[in-house]
């Protein structure tokens, strides 16, 4: 049987945000499904192993060019560019493999480019939220930690990945993007967790599986319809917050 390898990429560059749990919980959900996976944290471009999943986060912009800087001098951009790998990009992840992000003083910096969108930096603030599903990709509605540090502007015919309910039952906002090979959201925490479908999507995408049949996780449900109906019970509340800034190497 074929080990999938699934690797955590640089979390000392960015703004730890819970993301990552994402790795082991893609393990766990792989496992599930019969496949043999193992998950390892790479935080030095010269550490590098071949992975068929690639996995970035982090809170908001501070420390993306790190990020950046680390990846070039990897073969992640190559691999995800020909099929070989896919990439899960969280917030700060996000900006990193978008064509160019930009500070709220106006800087412009460069991304990776493996994926047509742009980041700009807006004023922080925070709040729990829940998507809408989104059929066509196999998710229900989900929940989680919703950062706003920057929006994303897709390139014409690029799809977000779910979009953001809000207080107007009519009105949503779009969440991330996703491609064959990119995988991005701003929903923070242990999303691939709390929301196991999502993790489906990953493995199908990586494997080039479709049609997984349905696997739920009572627990995991019944903690989710619970977060939902505490969400749609009284309108959900931005909150700025304080960075508390973490990690090595930053600028």
């Amino acid at each position: 049987m074929t080990l999938l390898t699934i690797a955590t990429l640089f979390p000392l560059d960015t703004v730890a945000a819970g993301d990552e749990a994402n790795g082991p919980a893609l393990v766990r959900r792989a496992r599930q499904r019969g496949i043999a996976a193992t998950h390892t944290t790479i935080n030095r471009p010269e550490a590098m192993t071949a992975a068929r999943i690639y996995l970035l986060g982090g809170d908001g912009l501070a420390g993306v060019s790190d990020l950046v800087d680390h990846l070039k001098a990897t073969s992640v951009p190559d691999e995800v560019r020909s099929g070989r790998a896919v990439v899960v990009a969280v917030d700060a992840g996000l900006a990193a493999v978008g064509r160019s992000w930009t500070q709220r003083d106006g800087e412009v910096h460069e991304g990776l480019g493996l994926v047509g969108c742009t980041a700009l930096g807006t004023p922080p603030s925070a709040e729990s939220v829940m998507t809408r599903p989104a059929p066509g990709r196999g998710l229900p509605e989900m929940i989680g930690w919703l950062s706003r540090s920057f929006q994303v502007a897709l390139d014409p015919g690029v799809d977000h990945l779910t979009e953001i309910a809000t207080r107007d039952p009519g009105a949503a906002s779009p969440d991330g993007v996703v491609t064959p090979f990119v995988i991005g959201t701003q929903l923070h925490g242990p999303a691939l967790a709390l929301n196991p479908e999502l993790a489906d999507l990953v493995l199908s995408q990586a494997l080039g599986v479709s049609g997984w049949d349905p696997l739920p996780i009572p627990s995991v449900q019944t903690a989710r319809a619970r977060r939902i109906a505490e969400l749609t019970s009284q309108p959900p509340r931005a909150t700025s917050r304080k960075r508390l800034r973490t990690g090595i190497g930053r600028r």
